[in-house]
């Protein structure tokens, strides 16, 4: 019974939302929006996702384009599956954060470059940084 019940809370949490207008291919939509879901937490790792026909049926695509997303989450290693189905993988956190952190360091990177053109001092962009840390 608490299977169910765990099942229905990871369905609950994953959101998916296809647009069939978009120019990006099906399979990239869902592949990307599990991939954020999971770099940003909404799923966490040992977290059960839909099957592949689930996803197929709910939105009325080909098992092979789920099969195209999972595949490249597989190969990220954000996912694994087995027998029982495809869960988030126990990895996915440490993965999150080093994908975080490179998001953060190119970030600063820009910060810096844009500082430097207007001639804003070291000292100048770490007290600004300091004051929006503590915001």
């Amino acid at each position: 019974m608490k299977t169910n019940n765990c099942h229905r809370d990871n369905i609950r949490r994953m959101n998916i939302e296809i647009k069939r207008n978009d120019k990006l291919a099906i399979y990239l939509q869902i592949y990307k929006q599990i991939k954020e879901q999971i770099l940003n937490g909404g799923l966490k790792s040992g977290d059960k996702l839909l099957s592949y026909r689930e996803i197929a049926k709910r939105f009325d695509v080909s098992i092979i384009t789920v099969t195209k997303a999972y595949e490249l989450l597989s190969d990220e290693k954000l996912i694994t599956s087995s027998q029982k189905g495809c869960f988030v993988s126990e990895n996915a956190s440490a993965i999150a954060i080093d994908y975080n952190m490179q998001l953060t360091e190119d970030n600063l990177k820009e910060a810096i470059k844009s500082a430097k053109t207007v001639d804003i001092s070291l000292d100048e962009l770490h007290t600004l940084l300091n004051e929006l840390w503590h915001e």
